[in-house]
């Protein structure tokens, strides 16, 4: 058993040749930057199993640790036991994956909420990865593009695509993108990377389900019952659920209203008719965007006036929820080359200091904007910053001010 505490003593130990079975990397210690420290030492020692070793319990980073080709993947606050039966996964040629990603959910301490999953055909959540992957898609890149953007290989975005067109039940790239758009999935998509939202807050029900994505279910809008039954299989009280209708009297998205708002739901609807049906409504956004020019297809104003909308209500839901600072995108996920230099111009931008000190504070923030801001604008800990932060709710602007 060898230790070392920095590159350069890697590097010799990579010099002499010797030969390890397995290879503990602290990624706290390679900060944002890890993905570089990981490929490297795979690159050293490519006949050795790395493992990862974290603070962090989030889904996304442990599934960016297997997108990095790790062998595993252990908490630091794993328990003896846990850490025992890994190493002996790890030992006999498997991979470990930690409860928290075989499960699918977890519940946290600090008392936020479950992580619910997109109405998938399948029932499954979207991971962080194939958010992302989806995001990309929906945006013209090919496989090659979206490698070099997430910084992995182009057969890790296979992978991930495959699981995709499985969890939509589809067969091309093409019909999960129009898939995702049916399903209002890509407005959640949009928001993991940008806000920081962990897949799943957003989710979409579709009248008719995955059949009505290609072809219409007859008489599927017009079951008021059916649109209450889908919307209690996901949403509970204190969930916020926004029905789309173009006419505003659609039964199956009413319905849904009604049962959502006597489970204990706030309920809005979004119509393009002055006239629609408010009555289970709290909120009603009217779009009036009159007669289509082919009339009755609402694909056409109606259906663009929709998506514009919506996408003025998530970012003004993530400004609400103190995702933003002024304009800018402070709980941006630094998850590649674009966005770490993205997260290192917010830093310097805020703090006003120079791009090596954003990089640095980027660095001893674990990947955290927030945290990176509190940290040289308070000239505290690590473990200060994020207690700050975490005291006034993840706003930036409120940690900062208090003296």
């Amino acid at each position: 058993l060898q230790e070392v505490k920095d590159f350069p003593a890697v590097k010799a130990l990579a010099n002499k040749k010797q030969s390890y079975d397995i290879i503990f990397v602290d990624r706290d210690i390679l900060g944002a930057e890890w993905k570089d420290g990981f490929k490297a030492l795979k690159e050293m020692f490519p006949q050795s199993r790395l493992v990862m070793l974290s603070e962090s319990e989030e889904q996304r980073d442990i599934l960016d640790a297997f997108d990095m080709q790790a062998a595993g993947y252990i908490t630091k606050l794993s328990n003896d036991s846990l850490i025992i039966n890994a190493l002996r996964l790890i030992m006999d040629g498997n991979s470990y994956v930690p409860p928290a990603v075989l499960k699918g959910m977890r519940r946290r301490a600090n008392g936020e909420s479950r992580i619910l999953s997109h109405a998938l055909p399948d029932g499954k959540n979207l991971t962080f990865r194939q958010s992302e992957v989806l995001q990309h898609l929906s945006n013209g890149l090919s496989n090659k593009q979206i490698a070099y953007e997430m910084s992995v290989s182009e057969a890790t975005v296979k992978l991930h695509i495959n699981a995709l067109l499985r969890h939509l039940h589809v067969e091309s790239r093409t019909k999960a993108v129009v898939t995702a758009q049916r399903l209002g999935i890509l407005e959640a998509v949009e928001c993991v990377p940008t806000f920081g939202v962990r897949p799943g807050k957003i989710t979409g029900i579709l009248a008719g389900g995955h059949k009505a994505m290609f072809r219409s279910v007859e008489n599927a809008e017009d079951n008021a019952a059916q649109g209450g039954k889908d919307v209690l299989k996901k949403a509970r009280a204190g969930d916020f659920v926004l029905a789309l209708t173009a006419s505003g009297t659609t039964p199956y998205a009413l319905g849904a209203l009604q049962a959502a708002r006597q489970a204990g739901c706030r309920t809005a609807l979004l119509a393009c008719n002055p006239k629609a049906d408010t009555r289970n409504a709290d909120i009603f956004i009217c779009l009036d965007t009159g007669a289509e020019a082919l009339s009755g297809s609402t694909r056409m104003k109606a259906g663009s006036a929709t998506k514009m909308a919506l996408n003025a209500i998530t970012t003004g839901a993530m400004a609400r929820a103190g995702k933003i600072y002024g304009n800018l995108m402070v709980d941006v996920q630094p998850t590649n080359r674009k966005l770490v230099a993205r997260a290192t111009r917010l830093i310097g931008q805020i703090a006003q200091t120079d791009e090596a000190t954003a990089a640095r504070c980027l660095h001893d923030a674990r990947g955290s904007v927030k945290i990176a801001i509190i940290m040289h604008q308070k000239n505290c800990t690590y473990a200060a910053a994020k207690r700050l932060l975490q005291k006034h709710r993840g706003f930036l602007r409120e940690a900062l001010h208090e003296k």
